[in-house]
């Protein structure tokens, strides 16, 4: 999911970082989020990833995993001065505290009926994405036909949960079925995913 093209906002996320080293590990964490949250570089205004999902398989958060880790050990080997320091103990911190999480494996067991559930980010995608020319409603379907694969990663991941004894409250699990059978109770015409945002 590497793309050719920079980010457009790039010049932004180093903008006043004086060293060298760190401008370059902060550029390449701030392609690292537009790769992996590419629905959120769209909210951005980075249109490069426009018609792709994330990728939430286990192979997928094992290779986000490793890319992380390399930053943070960049990170490790730079010395910041004065300048530098905040934003440098900023990224790091965060990084740091994100591998941290990394133990609980919540992809595995994580159950939730809010935007972060697969029909809330199918959903989500129409209200974000607004379309202003075919080449944007091309994207928006292209990225509604990765709704399959969506829902079959999340499948296989919450099964290797349940086959290590990892699982979501009764109550998140509940509310998550009671979401989804009430959008599929609808007609599909009043699916949330299918009711594009068009400019006024």
């Amino acid at each position: 999911m590497q793309h050719a093209e920079p980010s457009p906002l790039a010049a932004d996320a180093v903008a006043g970082v004086t060293d060298a080293r760190l401008r370059d590990v902060i550029a390449e964490h701030w392609e690292l989020m537009m790769r992996w949250s590419p629905t959120y570089a769209t909210t951005l205004g980075d249109h490069r990833y426009d018609a792709v999902l994330a990728p939430s398989d286990a192979a997928a958060v094992a290779r986000y995993h490793r890319e992380r880790d390399e930053l943070i050990a960049r990170l490790v080997a730079i010395e910041p001065g004065d300048a530098d320091r905040v934003t440098y103990q900023l990224l790091r911190q965060g990084l740091e505290a994100d591998r941290g999480t990394d133990v609980c494996r919540a992809w595995e067991w994580s159950v939730s009926s809010d935007s972060q559930s697969p029909l809330g980010q199918l959903s989500y995608l129409v209200e974000m994405h607004t379309v202003k020319a075919p080449r944007d409603a091309q994207n928006l379907l292209a990225r509604l036909g990765m709704g399959a694969r969506l829902i079959d990663d999340t499948i296989a991941n919450l099964s290797a949960g349940l086959a290590s004894g990892r699982v979501a409250s009764a109550e998140k699990v509940r509310r998550a079925i009671e979401q989804a059978d009430n959008e599929l109770a609808k007609p599909t015409s009043e699916w949330a995913m299918t009711n594009p945002t068009w400019p006024e």
